[in-house]
């Protein structure tokens, strides 16, 4: 600090902030720079630094580089104007075409600025050596998905609460960080441990461009309320002049998905409001004296945050020069650098926190209660409309579901921005009677004392003066609101409507239509009211609540009061909202703020009957997806389908259907328009929402008030609207459009015990809805029920416990013993009922012995099967389809008896019979067709099973599916046919379509999906594309090790194949190591290694041999083959004795010849006469013998060969060249190249 400053308790705060706006930053350095000039003209120096004429700088987007160029880098006011002009030139250039790339340059600039000022690139932000008097400063930053709140970042520490700590150069990157010039920057404070504390941040130039406000609020906090202030300089980055929106960006409903294009638009007017901010806080301290704004007012419009190149730097210097030349921001200029020099103090910072604003609240506006959220996406769109300025009133309309945060929203923003309205009016809209009580009510307040409603709207209409209008809560259908507007005049401004009916948006020039908050805004919401410490646990918790509420705004913020109130936590209060949920949502928020019952309660007055009547319905279905085409398809059959009928209906029946007609069909038949009329009804009060599926109009119900129907709903009724909400869904379960949007609603009617207090026969029709959508389980759940039921009412033996059992049995797994009783009960009744010979006796007997099959009781099934086709034969007319199913049953039994000849007999029949029955595209037809491939493959008709399962892929593909089982197992057989006709390429094609899809159904640790992987890799190693075969087998052990355990006999199998692939690709060094680990994980369960295991790693012993340095390697691996092989065969078996003359090579190689010598001869000693493996081995040793008694050293090699090539040419050509090779680096054998023909005249080297 200058000496000749007064001391801290002696002179006023001297506070200065910094606007955001990319390059254009730019003119605020030079404005600061000719300050500072006019200063060292007064103080009679050169060399002076902002820092020590300010006591607390703030900045916002790129303002936030000033903070850290005049006090974290302490530079003068010219250095910094350099420092951003580098800036400008490496980051906030058009060259750069992405964010990614643009946050690169930024990193690397301010690396470097750190090395140059000799300081670490960790240096953190937070200078804990926080000297009185020193001047200190801080940036904002808004966290990610969160406009409604700032974070600041602080080069002192804060006063009342933890200061987490950052890096100077992550400060740098939040700074600017965000859509579109910059990604978002995720941080961890460098004073934190809990990597749980890492958040994502972005420019707050979105909400915050200008830090004014905040540098005041800052001010009081690091220094007393009764401080006095003498200076506040506010440095802008200039007007950015009007920025147009497409003409039709109002146009369209809702506000959710607008693009990028958009979202950057108002990213523009947000920069705008920076001179708005400046001029409400010019209005708020004008009188005091305090505040000094310099902002470029001409030149700068269409300037963006990029720029080209210098002289577009150049232009905007010039603009600067231009602006300064100006008469009284010279005068400012000096005015505010006397007050610096002699900081006096003019007004404290509490007064200045106090002054009122100029704008008329002639009514107040709703009162806006404890923690607010803003809403991002809807704020900015009443914003937009603020900005754009038109000439005339617009009008607004905000709807939404009770509770959704319309006042909220709508009061905030008026609250925001009362500066930019000369008045502000707030009007009741609950009735007519209330508009028009209140807009006399403004108008007799004006000075128009006897003024009707009439004369009150000509009268707003006709000021000169820019108004907003707020009506809340216009719900009322009937109400004509256009006559209680004012009529277009010379007034300006906005007239903001709220509304729980969003047929009131056809009256709006924007229509928002509020949906729920987001989940980061009802965790900020939460995390806000019970002041919960910033932590990824409750973050957690606060999620977990906005997803049990629905995230329902009034629901959330009276959850998060009750949590402050009652210091539970998270967890604690899911727990008691699952229990008390009536008791916890029924009371008030606050004095002024109903909750989320209550204001159902109050909504619930104007809905007409037949509207409740229709919620109370729905409220026993599903809350999601109700498909309104269902209403239509019930009433054109009004109502009373049955799809089963076992037993008769009560009276509950009739009045259910009673109670839907007076809904549907008050004002006389169903008709094409009756349901426009009743979707009408229910959006008039945003009951619901609506959304478009391919085959209806989808209706969703809040879950709370969903869940507030129900228990408003008196016990008498709910017997008859459950019925109803049954009524409904039971005529549609045969729609085959509708049936998957029927499950969830299905479900819902048949949970816990509500399942007892259906009728029967719609719990049959249900049962068959789940049966139909591949909902076995459910179905089967279902079917037992239904019939336990049958068998007590109507007995064991009866008709209708024989269909029930049917359909029961389809819902069982093929090898379930559960489905062999069920299907033996149905052939007991029918054999009763019907007699041994009907046909449908028969028929169940061929289900009978179709299960029998699968659970392996082949006898009994080909005994049932067999007697049951003579039956048919004596029959007049003999069911085909059940004939060929049978046939086709015993194809499969032969097939598992390996009765290969008699298998393709009934194979065939039953392949052709259902072709011609049922088409060629038939699930039954093409299961036989595979059953027929599998039999012509097992008799080694290749051509035949690949042209027959070709035929079963192509025809399964193009009518069940790409994923259908039958498909799959086709695919999967025609893989293995293509493996033994060694068509590589087929098989890998066929199997690199399939795995997706057999993964997909399987999941990826089946066996069928661990086969096909298999295959594939197979099929790569034969194609030679090894990498893809080593990561294939390489993905089979991660599935099979965490699925399986490392110690599996499955996993331990595909480790092998993996390390031969890498022993065949020559990668000794990783063959091994899997190998080894082999051995090491057999060993510990206490078995033997595999003799395949011991093959591949004398294989890789061998091919460490062949390279250079690697023979001790060979020959430590050859001992570890022989050791197992001796365990496996005993020392004196000849595949040990193979293995011992490989030993005896390696040794003779390392320079143990008199070991080698012993080896050989044990293993001559072993090795038969007989035989091609045994005369080879037999001769190498033999040569062994013979090389190794001489001293001729690396010539042995080339010996070696030589005595053995006549019977090991072609394998080992490439281990003869290696010889030669090595004996030429030696220098034992002159460089040449040796022929076959030459070989054989080597001879013995001497």
């Amino acid at each position: 600090m200058d000496e000749r400053m007064p001391r801290d308790g002696d002179r006023g705060l001297r506070l200065a902030s910094f606007d955001g706006g990319g390059a254009r930053v730019l003119s605020q350095l030079k404005i600061l720079c000719n300050l500072m000039h006019v200063i060292g003209q007064r103080e009679g120096r050169e060399d002076i630094r902002p820092a020590t004429y300010f006591d607390l700088i703030g900045g916002s987007d790129a303002g936030g580089f000033v903070v850290l160029f005049l006090i974290v880098f302490d530079m003068t006011a010219l250095e910094a104007l350099q420092c951003f002009r580098a800036l400008c030139t490496q980051v906030y250039t058009n060259d750069i075409s992405s964010s990614a790339e643009r946050e690169a340059a930024l990193r690397a600039f301010f690396e470097d600025l750190l090395l140059k000022h000799h300081k670490a690139i960790d240096h953190p932000l937070l200078n804990e050596r926080d000297v009185d008097g020193q001047c200190q400063g801080f940036i904002l930053a808004v966290p990610a998905g969160s406009l409604g709140s700032v974070s600041t970042f602080r080069t002192y520490m804060a006063p009342h609460f933890y200061q987490a700590n950052i890096t100077v150069l992550d400060a740098a990157r939040v700074t600017c960080a965000g859509y579109p010039l910059f990604p978002s920057a995720t941080i961890t404070p460098n004073n934190l441990t809990d990597l749980t504390q890492t958040r994502s941040f972005i420019s707050a130039s979105l909400g915050h461009p200008n830090p004014l406000p905040q540098l005041l609020q800052e001010a009081q906090e690091r220094f007393t309320p009764e401080r006095f202030v003498s200076v506040i300089a506010s440095f802008g980055s200039g007007h950015p002049g009007i920025i147009s929106l497409d003409p039709d960006y109002h146009k369209p409903p809702g506000f959710f998905g607008r693009g990028d294009a958009v979202r950057s638009e108002i990213r523009e007017r947000l920069l705008a409001n920076c001179e708005m901010t400046a001029q409400q806080m010019a209005n708020r301290m004008g009188h005091s004296g305090v505040l000094y704004r310099f902002s470029v007012d001409q030149g700068m419009q269409g300037m963006s945050d990029l720029i080209v190149n210098d002289a577009q730097l150049d232009k905007m210097s010039a603009m600067v020069d231009t602006y300064l030349e100006q008469v009284d921001v010279r005068g400012n200029l000096q005015k505010l650098a006397a007050a610096l020099v002699k900081p006096e103090g003019m007004t404290t910072l509490e007064s200045i926190n106090k002054v009122p604003g100029p704008v008329e609240f002639d009514r107040g506006l709703p009162v806006l209660t404890g923690y607010f959220v803003r809403r991002d996406e809807p704020y900015c769109l009443l914003l937009n409309e603020m900005l754009e300025g038109y000439p005339t009133m617009r009008v607004i309309v905000v709807s939404g579901f009770a509770g959704a945060g319309k006042t909220w929203l709508t009061t905030q923003f008026a609250q925001e921005n009362v500066d930019s309205f000369d008045e502000v009016y707030f009007i009741d809209g609950k009735s007519e009677r209330t508009i028009k009580q209140d807009l006399e009510f403004h108008a007799r307040a004006k000075g128009k004392v006897q003024a009707s409603w009439k004369e009150a709207l000509n009268f707003f209409g006709e000021k000169k003066k820019k108004i907003l209008l707020f009506y809340d809560n216009v719900d009322s259908v009937d109400l004509n609101l256009q006559e209680l507007l004012p009529r277009p005049g010379k007034a300006r401004g906005l007239i903001i409507i709220t509304s729980r009916n969003k047929m009131r948006g056809a009256e709006a020039h924007l229509h928002i239509e509020l949906d729920m908050m987001t989940p980061n805004e009802a965790i900020q919401m939460i995390m806000g009211v019970t002041r919960w410490a910033d932590t990824e646990e409750n973050r957690q918790s606060a999620r977990a609540i906005g997803e049990a509420l629905g995230y329902l705004p009034v629901a959330l913020n009276q959850a998060a009061r009750y949590i402050a109130r009652t210091k539970c936590s998270g967890a604690e209060y899911l727990e008691l909202y699952r229990v008390h949920r009536l008791d916890i949502l029924e009371g008030s928020v606050t004095a002024h703020q109903r909750g989320a019952f209550a204001s159902f309660d109050v909504m619930w007055e104007i809905v007409p009957q037949h509207v409740r009547n229709l919620i109370c319905i729905l409220s026993f279905l599903h809350h999601n997806d109700f498909p309104m085409t269902i209403i239509s398809l019930a009433a054109s059959k009004q109502f009373e389908v049955q799809t089963q009928d076992f037993v008769r209906r009560n009276r509950d029946f009739t009045k259910s259907i009673s109670l839907l007609r007076s809904i549907f069909c008050k004002d006389g038949p169903w008709t094409d328009r009756s349901l426009g009329r009743i979707v009408e009804a229910i959006q008039n009060h945003s009951l619901v929402s609506f959304s478009e599926s391919r085959h209806s109009l989808m209706l969703r119900i809040h879950p709370l008030l969903h869940e507030w129907a129900r228990l408003r709903t008196p016990s008498s009724d709910q017997a008859l609207y459950r019925e109803a909400a049954t009524r409904l869904v039971a005529c549609a379960v045969e729609s085959e459009a509708l049936r998957p949007y029927l499950m969830s609603h299905a479900d819902s009617l048949l949970c816990g015990s509500s399942i007892a207090l259906m009728h029967v026969n719609d719990r049959a029709a249900f049962a068959s809805l789940f049966q139909a959508a591949g909902q076995h389980e459910r179905a089967q759940r279902v079917w037992i029920n239904v019939r336990e039921e049958l068998i007590t009412t109507l007995g064991r033996l009866h008709l209708h416990v024989a269909t029930v059992s049917v359909e029961l049995a389809t819902t069982l797994q093929p090898d379930d013993v559960q489905r062999e009783i069920v299907e033996s009960s149905v052939v007991e009744i029918y054999s009763e009922k019907l007699g041994l010979s009907h046909i449908k006796t028969l028929g169940a007997k061929v289900q009978l012995a179709k299960s029998l099959q699968v659970l392996g009781k082949r006898t009994r099934a080909k005994q049932i099967l067999q007697d049951t086709l003579k039956k048919f034969e004596r029959l007049a007319t003999r069911p085909k389809l059940v004939i060929l199913q049978a046939k086709c049953i015993l194809a499969k039994i032969f097939l598992q008896e390996e009765a290969f000849t008699r298998a393709l007999v009934y194979a065939r029949e039953a392949s052709a019979g259902l072709e011609a029955e049922l088409g060629q595209s038939h699930n039954d037809t093409l299961d036989a067709l595979q059953h027929l491939g599998l039999v012509h493959f097992k008799l080694e008709q290749y051509e035949e099973a690949r042209a027959v399962n070709q035929r079963v892929v192509e025809r399964g593909r193009a009518t069940l599916g790409p994923s259908h089982k039958i498909v799959l197992e086709a695919i999967l057989l025609l893989a293995e046919i293509y493996a033994t006709l060694k068509k590589w390429i087929d098989m890998e094609k066929i199997l690199e379509e399939g795995l997706p899809h057999i993964m997909e159904v399987y999941g990826d640790t089946h066996d069928l999906s661990i086969t096909a992987m298999g295959h594939l890799a197979n099929a790569y190693d034969k194609r030679k594309r090894f990498n893809n075969a080593l990561e294939m087998k390489s993905q089979i052990i991660t599935l099979l090790e965490k699925n399986r355990g490392k110690n599996n006999d499955q996993t331990l199998e595909a480790m092998l194949s993996l390390a031969s692939g890498h022993e065949r690709r020559h990668q000794p060094k990783e063959a091994n190591e899997i190998l080894q680990r082999i051995i090491e994980i057999e060993t510990s369960r206490g078995k033997l290694p595999s003799v395949d295991v011991y093959r591949l790693l004398s294989r890789v012993a061998f091919q460490y041999y062949r390279g250079f340095n690697g023979q001790k390697m060979a020959r430590n691996l050859q001992l570890q083959v022989v050791d197992g092989l001796e365990k496996h065969y005993g020392r004196h078996h000849p595949c040990t004795a193979g293995e011992l003359v490989d030993l005896a090579l390696f040794l003779c190689e390392t320079g143990d010849r008199d070991a080698a010598i012993e080896l050989a001869k044990e293993a001559l000693s072993v090795l038969p006469e007989e035989g091609d493996d045994a005369r080879i081995a037999r001769k190498r040793a033999l040569t062994i013998i013979d090389t190794a008694s001489t001293s001729l050293g690396g010539a042995l090699t080339l010996k070696y060969w030589k005595e053995v090539w006549d019977d090991v040419s072609e394998p080992f050509a490439e281990e003869l060249q290696l010889a030669k090779t090595k004996l030429q680096h030696s220098g034992m054998l002159p460089s040449w190249s040796m022929t076959r023909a030459e070989s054989d005249d080597v001879g013995t080297i001497e």
